[in-house]
Formats: structure tokens, sequence, C-alpha cells
């Protein structure tokens, strides 16, 4: 799990993680699901728009910045995910986080 947390914004994370445990891909997405109840990729999307929040409350990093700095490969696929998650656009959550603060 470690090394999940440590490499989560890479974008192959399955092969290398794989690779790196000379395992094979299917037994390490078996085990992952069988240990922690979610797939790798859900847990991966999950821990990325995290960390993407926590990003955006902290920092002024361009939202496409951010989606290439946590993992994600294209922009429109984060906001989505980002929308989806938190049901507001990765710059509306600033801007209503930016305001709590501000309050």
């Amino acid at each position: 799990m470690n090394w999940i947390e440590e490499n989560y914004m890479e974008s192959d994370i399955l092969n290398n993680l794989a690779d790196d445990l000379h395992l094979t891909r299917s037994y390490v997405s078996r085990v992952f699901k069988k240990e922690t109840g979610s797939n790798l990729s859900e847990y991966l999307v999950a821990k990325r728009i995290q960390v993407a929040a926590h990003l955006l409350e902290s920092t002024s990093i361009q939202v496409d910045s951010i989606a290439h700095q946590v993992g994600f490969q294209n922009v429109s696929h984060f906001i989505s995910r980002f929308k989806k998650t938190y049901r507001l656009t990765p710059l509306q959550y600033r801007l209503k986080v930016k305001k709590i603060d501000y309050l």
C-alpha cells in the first residue's frame, strides 16, 4: 500500500506494481480488491481526486497542471471525475473553499 501511496500519479501503475512484485497484473488486481474492497483503478481515482482537492485548497496551481500532477492524462476526464465526486468543477471548488476561508 505504501508503494501505491508514493506512486499514485504514475500512468501505468498496475504494470509497474506487478513488475516490481514479480507478479501478474491480474493477480495484483485480485489481491488488491480482496484486501481493500475496491479495485485499484477506483482507489487511484479517489486518491488522485483527494490530492487534487488539497492542491486546489492550498495552492494557486492551474487546474490543468494539477490534473497532470496527480496523474490524469486528460484534463476533461479529470474535471468530469472531480465533478462526480464533489458536485463542483475544480474551479468552482477552489472558489468555494477560498470564499469560506475569507469568511
